[in-house]
Formats: structure tokens, sequence, C-alpha cells
């Protein structure tokens, strides 16, 4: 199953379905290359030469062979050994970096005595923008973790998951200990995406480096074939619906193997325009959490307005991205989750949706199960 045929239960929209699915398109296909960008520091942090042409090819035939030889079983059961790895890994450059300079507030010393404006957010609309797109973000991490809960085994699962994924967020501490050491004592840091690596090179041995850099690859190739799974079934089903099971598995391969070609050739041939693209990508899918509240919550959305406020939020994102209108300060993503607001609910109040649907949280089941 995938998010739009989720709107399509609850709703019964095939127009509503079939525009979260464009937009998660609009999403799938810019993320994809922030991870072979991502694989292609990963592999020349370990140290095997290639250029990054090379590790883009690489990264996309094995995260090809993931899918086609074990569908989501193999990303579901590593990913587990790809987070433990990953979280010590990092947790030990962070420990190391402090203990390196004496303490955390030298960390940021030496940094501020290298970049004094690294450790300064300028008061006014840029601290507006700073903390409006906290906001953003963590409405489009519910948005974007809502898809995993199909791939759950039950109920259970997808409930212990909930509660301990915010556990992800302890190691963005450790993250930051080791980039502002980068800042400060690695000569000549160059690319910022290099900085964990660059710490780690100074401050870890070899097998450590290799731990880091092994784990960071297979986080990036795990993603990146979560996400080809994703689009596949989201064509598959959604924008080419009633296929036999059969004809939906030889599509998704099919699509699996365009959507690496292209976004391996994009990530090699147009990098800035896949940058662009990466960073109106967030603030579109961002865009679906509306019809999520009003599946889980809002009994007055009706499929009419959410498509509206839908492509009105979508449409909002492109005219103040591309044409660089500042508002306020504020994160144009979260501007844009205004207009979808405003207009799902002026729409939906006029299309009176004769039939409303019950929202999850209001239904029976749910409301026992609370009782009790």
């Amino acid at each position: 199953m995938t998010f739009p045929d989720m709107l399509k239960g609850h709703y019964g929209s095939r127009v509503l379905e079939v525009a979260a699915a464009l937009t998660f398109f609009a999403y799938l296909v810019p993320w994809a290359q922030l991870q072979f960008t991502g694989l292609q520091i990963a592999l020349g942090a370990l140290g095997f030469g290639l250029s990054p042409e090379t590790a883009t090819i690489v990264a996309a035939v094995i995260a090809f062979a993931y899918i086609i030889f074990s569908g989501v079983r193999a990303p579901a059961n590593i990913s587990v050994l790809k987070d433990v790895l990953l979280f010590g890994a990092i947790v030990i450059v962070g420990v190391a970096a402090v203990a390196a300079v004496g303490g955390v507030s030298d960390v940021f010393e030496g940094a501020a005595r290298v970049n004094a404006s690294s450790l300064n957010i300028a008061g006014g609309e840029a601290m507006t923008f700073a903390l409006t797109t906290i906001v953003f973000q963590a409405l489009g991490f519910i948005t974007l973790t809502t898809p995993f809960i199909f791939t759950g085994r039950s109920e259970a699962t997808v409930k212990r998951t909930y509660i301990a994924m915010p556990l992800y967020m302890l190691m963005y501490p450790f993250l930051i200990f080791a980039a502002y050491y980068a800042i400060g004592s690695v000569p000549d840091l160059g690319d910022p995406n290099t900085a964990l690596f660059a710490a780690s090179v100074e401050l870890l041995p070899p097998a450590l480096i290799g731990l880091l850099a092994g784990a960071a690859a297979i986080s990036g190739l795990l993603l990146l074939a979560v996400l080809s799974l994703t689009i596949g079934g989201i064509l598959s089903r959604n924008i080419t619906p009633n296929l036999t099971d059969t004809s939906q598995r030889r599509l998704t391969q099919v699509v699996v193997t365009v959507y690496l070609i292209v976004t391996a050739a994009l990530t090699i041939l147009a990098p800035t325009l896949m940058l662009d693209l990466i960073s109106v990508a967030y603030f579109f899918v961002t865009q679906l959490l509306l019809a999520l509240l009003g599946i889980l919550f809002v009994r007055r959305f009706s499929a009419v307005g959410l498509t509206a406020g839908l492509i009105a939020g979508n449409a909002a994102v492109i005219l103040l991205y591309f044409l660089h209108v500042d508002v306020a300060g504020i994160n144009i993503g979260l501007v844009a989750l205004v207009v979808n607001f405003l207009v799902t609910v002026a729409v939906s109040a006029a299309t009176k949706d004769p039939s409303p649907t019950t929202p999850i949280a209001a239904s029976p089941r749910v409301q026992q199960r609370s009782a009790a």
C-alpha cells in the first residue's frame, strides 16, 4: 500500500489520489540525488579512490540488487544493524571531538576563532527563518514517516517504532560537536558535507573510520532502496491502477530500474539543478500533512477541499521559491502550508460534502480502545 492508497480508501477520490501521487513524485526524484551525493562521500571516505561518477554507478547497482532480490525485507532487516553502527560511530566521533579539545565550550571556541559567523544567527528575519524551519521540518517528518507504516508487521510494531523514532534525535548533539570540531581543527575543510568524515580522519583510527563510512554507506543504500520501492508502488498502484499482482510487480521492477538510472544520471550531469529541486521537494511533500490530519482527526475536510488545498500549496511553493519572495523571513514551506490550509477549509465549506467521512480517531473502535 501507499500514502495515496490511504487517501483513496478514506475519501474515495481518484483526483485526490492522483494529486497526492504526483506530489510524492516531486519529492522522491530529487531526494534520491541526496542519497547518491552522500554515498559518493561515504565511498570516498572508505578509501576506494572512486570518482564521483563511479561511486554513483556502484551505489545504483547495489540498490537495484537489494530491491530485485529481496524487496523490502533486506532494507527492513539490515536497518537495525545500520542504526546501531551509525549511531555508535557518530557518538564516538562526537565524544572524541570534545575530548580532543578539552570540553564542549572549547569545541565552539575553536570554531569561532576560524569562522565566527558559524556560531551566530543574526536577529530579526534570520532568527524567524531558523525557528519556522524547525517547526516546518517537524511537520514534514510526521508526513514522511507515515508511508513506512505499511511495512510494519503489526499494529504493535508500528506503535513501538513511533515511540522509539524520536531517539534518532539524540545523535544530533554529537554530529554538531564533530562538525564544529572540523570547522576549528581541520585545515582547508572545503566541502561542508565532508565535515563528519574529516573530523573522524583527524580523531579516529582507520578501523573506526571504516566503521563510520560503512554505516553511512549502508544508510544511504537502504534509503535509496526504500525510495525506489515507494515510487514503484505509487506508479503501479495509483497512476496505473487495476493491475494484477504480477503486473504490479513487473511494472515496479521496471520503474525502479528507470528511477535509479535517471536519478543517478541527474546526479552526475546536473547536480546544481537537483540541489534546487531538493530545496523544494520537502516543501511539496509536507503539503500532504492536511490530508493526513483529515484522515486522523478532521471531519470537515472534503476530498475536493484537500485536492484544491494541495494544488494551491504546491503552487505557492513554486512561486515563492523561484520568484525569491520573502515573507518576513518565514520558511516558505510553512507559508505555503498556511495557504493550503486556508484553501482547504474554504473549499471544504463551500462544497459541503453530503457524506463526510469519519476520522479514525473518532471511529467507535478507536474510542472503545482509548476508554479501555
